[in-house]
Formats: structure tokens, sequence, C-alpha cells
């Protein structure tokens, strides 16, 4: 045979030989493979179909490898221990070919990173039965929360969302991990009555490193509320007379207290004489200065003097039952 001749038949084998191998379909690797070797393989292969057999962990952390050699596998086997596999909410989007291979489609998943934005689609996916949800805000953490589906949340807002919504978020508290402040953080505003109902809650806002602005503290409230390093400013709500009775400590606390206001009837807040310099600084935050005394233990020398303050609106003197000072 000549050289041509010989030359033209093989050309005609290796053309005949291409036409045959793209008519036959790609045939399946007969033995289950683990990720890391199928993946191998197809690198190496550039036909053909692989059979994946591996965890829910490896899936989970290959998921996007396969996803782009989808085409090439032909089915997964989920083995190990049955349970959700771990993936997150991108990954849920972007393998959810890849995913429908696993199991003839009986699996199950639990899915991270999951936001407010995707939240409904995700939650309505049948195999989806556990969600991490984040970025939540703290007015929807509370709806979030209700859905069986959902394990946590993280609630992401401003301090004054944060504070606003403190009631909703509390009863969301078993869901919640972390709350954390968004923008400048300022001091949350929250009632002194609902203190101790909020410290788990409060606890999970920026690992602790949050500050209380208080409302409707009571005077009598106060030696417990200084020793909170929590609180920066303080205001007070209680009646004439029980802010006579804790004035030493609301002066001791005057820094902090930023307004004190009289709650039911106003009455002459009882004073002593000798303590009335002193008191001059926390008493004029007093309902912004509307308030009037009743001073006691004055002594005659000082009874002009106290009789021409326009707050004073009695004045008991030593040694004296008691007058108004207008008769003195």
């Amino acid at each position: 045979i000549s050289a041509t001749a010989l030359a033209s038949y093989e050309a005609n084998v290796i053309s005949a030989s291409a036409m045959l191998t793209q008519a036959l379909p790609a045939q399946a690797t007969t033995t289950a493979m683990s990720i890391s070797a199928a993946l191998s393989y197809l690198t190496k292969n550039k036909t053909g179909l692989v059979t994946i057999a591996d965890t829910a962990a490896n899936i989970a952390s290959q998921l996007n490898s396969l996803a782009t050699v989808n085409s090439r596998i032909s089915s997964i086997t989920q083995t190990g221990l049955a349970g959700p596999i771990a993936i997150s909410a991108s990954q849920l989007a972007s393998g959810a070919a890849v995913l429908g291979k696993i199991n003839n489609g009986d699996y199950s998943l639990a899915v991270s990173g999951v936001t407010l934005a995707n939240f409904a689609g995700i939650s309505n996916n049948a195999k989806v039965v556990k969600m991490n949800v984040e970025q939540v805000t703290a007015a929807a953490a509370n709806t979030i929360a209700v859905n069986t589906k959902v394990v946590s949340i993280k609630v992401a807002d401003s301090s004054a969302n944060i504070a606003a919504n403190l009631e909703s978020l509390n009863s969301a508290r078993g869901k919640i991990d972390t709350i954390s402040q968004t923008g400048n953080a300022s001091p949350l505003t929250i009632d002194a009555n609902k203190l101790s109902t909020y410290t788990s809650i409060l606890a999970k806002i920026d690992l602790g490193r949050y500050t209380l602005a208080l409302t409707n503290t009571s005077s009598s409230n106060l030696n417990s509320v200084a020793l909170n390093t929590k609180v920066s400013s303080i205001q007070v709500s209680d009646s004439s007379d029980k802010i006579a009775a804790n004035l030493g400590a609301l002066s001791n606390l005057a820094s902090k207290i930023t307004t004190i206001n009289q709650v039911g009837p106003r009455t002459n807040i009882s004073v002593d004489a000798s303590k009335l310099a002193e008191l001059n600084k926390v008493l004029a935050k007093v309902d912004s200065g509307a308030y009037t005394l009743a001073v006691t233990g004055a002594d005659t020398a000082s009874v002009v003097s106290l009789s021409g303050n326009s707050k004073v609106a009695t004045i008991a003197v030593k040694n004296v039952l008691a007058s108004n000072f207008a008769s003195l």
C-alpha cells in the first residue's frame, strides 16, 4: 500500500472514531466516588459522568465546586449521619441544580445567612428545615422568631429602634443570638421598672457594650440604679413626699439625673433649712423649677432670707410649732 493510501486510511479511521464518540451518550462511572475524587476525575477526563457518595459536611463545603460541573454529575448520595445539609443562602441560590441530584431529591437543608429580603422565599422552600436569619430589624424580630424553621436570629438596628422594640425583642430572646447597634450608638431609653425584666435581652446587645437612659425611676430605687454602670442618665418620677424623703440620694446622683417629675398631687417638698443650699442643684431639676418647699428646722435669723425665696411656701422655725412664713 502506498504512503498516500495509508495516510488517507488513518485519517478516515480517526474521523470515524471521533464521530462515534460524539454519537455515544456520556457514560457514568459505576463506582461511587468521594467529592474530592470525583472532581479530580472530571479534571483529568473531559467526557463521562460521575456518581458521588459523600457526607453532608463535604457536600456543603464543596457545593460551589459541584455546581460548576453539575452537567457531569449523575447522582449524589449523602452518606454518614442523616440530617440537614448546612449551606448558606447564596449557595442555595447558586447550587439549586446540583442539590436536586442528592438522594433523588430526598434531602433537607439548614440555611444560614438568610435576610429579610429572601426570608419568605427560603421559608417556603420545602427542603429547608432550619434557618439562621441575620440583619433583622428590631421591629421584625418577633415575627421572624414565630416561624418554626428559624433557629437563630441576629438583630441589627439603631439604638432608638432597639429601645422602642425591647418588649418584642424580649419575647423573642430565646431565638436571638446577638443584637448590634447600627450607626452611632446612643443610650437606650427604657422604663426603669422594666430593667430587671430586660436583663437577659440587654446582655445580647453588642456583647454588653451599651448604655441606658432610664425613665420613670422611683426615688426609692435610686440606690440600686446607682450601682448599674450601664446607666448614663436618669429621669425620676415620684410623689412629692417620696422625693422629699430621698433628696439625699437624688443629690448624690444629680450629675446623672436629667429631670425629676412630681406625680400625683403636688405638695410642698419638705427640706431641712440646713440642707437647702446643698440641695438647690437637684431641686432645680424638679418639674423644671415648678415646685414649692416646706422648710423645717429654720432658725430665727434665717427667716427673713427664707421668706424672700419664692419657692418657700412654709417655714417651721426651731422651737416654734409651725407657721406660714407670711405670718412670721
